[in-house]
């Protein structure tokens, strides 16, 4: 009778406990379901300087967002040569560049807001085809990254519409596919070369990062991020970097297709099927679709507007926008699901996860948040544990991953 007594008093604390860990996360999503958007294959995100959204789709068009109103341009309405938008860059008026095409329509246009210029294989004499990127620098040139029947050029549009044209013929540009552009402060363009890595070019000379001459782990650069204070962040298939200008240092291998950074520092990083991640400097935060509001893993694009809100564009999910101020210290345990059977238990018991962990660490906590027992090292789905020499009693078993707790569970301990 006594253990019966026992065992009904844990029950009650279990459920009097059960919501513990409640949702504080700002997490919106924005797709075909809910919104305007045309599509959800949302490929690049650019914000302009009065805070509005513009989205480039695959195959439907580009997308503006106000905060209330959605606006739509796309070859039905608007003299954009293509629906498919792989970069937008905005200039020092405001107005827009954005790199098209993907086949049979393509090439590069400028937008004012109601004043639209194409520059295509017939309207200039430069042929522009498969535009890739675009950006521009302080001096307002433009720099844009085409392909044509073959050809792989870099145009550079001056503010008198004036272009030149740099090939692997006539400059030391490698014959590559380039997916990104930067400008750093000192006007120096950095591109990432599909297969020859990080192509750096200052206007006189070309330098190539690749790792048969530096540390760079991989050839294969997807996006750049040029951080406030210099580093040049680059992301691979095989990875994600950093390179101070002298040194390398290299975080993972996981692919990465977008980097941005916050005001104060903060780097977020899109994976190709791995979600987001931040890196403050010394702790990293993973989001992931299993266990957070994200609603895709394959993410395209991040940009961060004037509010540090995350606009993350994804593989056929939409777009995702966080705002991490409010995000409480709990969030993450209502999307990372797991089970434990048999709770409760008497010798030993397993903990399921529908997840992968990737070295995480389980650390069972007694009622009075003292840590009685702890498993390291932890990758899988699954995980069984003994009781040991454990009391009777009611516990909390906590999953963390990359110093992030992401789970927490009650648990009951029979005699």
């Amino acid at each position: 009778m006594l253990k019966k007594t026992k065992y009904l008093l844990l029950l009650f604390i279990f459920y009097m406990c059960s919501n513990t860990f409640s949702q504080n996360a700002l997490w919106t999503i924005y797709d075909t379901t809910n919104s305007p958007l045309p599509i959800n294959d949302v490929r690049t995100i650019a914000i302009d300087k009065n805070d509005n959204k513009w989205f480039g789709t695959a195959y439907g068009g580009l997308v503006k967002y106000d905060g209330i109103n959605w606006t739509i341009y796309n070859m039905s309405n608007s003299p954009i040569p293509s629906n498919y938008i792989n970069a937008i860059a905005v200039d020092s008026l405001n107005h827009l560049w954005i790199a098209t095409g993907n086949g049979m329509y393509n090439g590069l246009a400028y937008f004012d807001g109601i004043n639209w210029k194409v520059y295509n294989s017939t309207s200039t004499p430069v042929a522009f085809g498969n535009t890739q990127a675009v950006a521009i620098d302080s001096l307002g040139n433009v720099w844009a990254y085409t392909m044509w029947c073959g050809l792989y050029e870099l145009v550079k549009i001056d503010n008198k519409d004036s272009m030149t044209v740099y090939t692997s013929s006539n400059s030391g540009l490698p014959f590559s596919w380039v997916r990104d552009i930067e400008v750093d402060k000192n006007n120096t363009l950095w591109l990432s070369g599909y297969d020859k890595g990080l192509i750096k070019f200052d206007g006189i000379n070309w330098t190539v990062y690749n790792p048969q001459n530096c540390a760079m782990p991989d050839s294969f650069a997807r996006c750049i991020e040029i951080a406030n204070n210099g580093d040049i962040w680059v992301g691979m298939y095989g990875g994600l970097a950093k390179f101070d200008g002298i040194n390398w240092t290299v975080y993972g291998n996981t692919e990465t297709n977008a980097i941005a950074e916050t005001k104060n520092g903060d780097i977020w990083i899109g994976y190709d099927g791995q979600g987001v991640a931040k890196y403050d400097g010394s702790t990293w935060t993973y989001y992931a679709s299993y266990y957070s509001g994200l609603s895709g893993d394959f993410v395209w694009d991040i940009k961060i507007d004037s509010s540090n809100v995350v606009w993350i564009g994804t593989f056929l999910k939409g777009i995702s926008a966080l705002n991490e101020s409010y995000l409480g210290i709990n969030d993450l345990t209502n999307y990372f699901s797991y089970s434990i059977f048999p709770n409760p238990l008497s010798t030993q018991t397993t903990l399921q996860t529908d997840n992968f962990l990737h070295n995480a660490t389980i650390t069972v906590d007694n009622c009075f948040g003292q840590t009685v027992k702890q498993i390291k090292n932890i990758s899988g789905q699954t995980v069984t544990f003994s009781r040991d020499n454990l009391a009777g009693g009611l516990y909390f078993v906590h999953v963390t991953q990359d110093n992030q707790l992401i789970a927490t569970k009650k648990l009951i301990i029979t005699d």
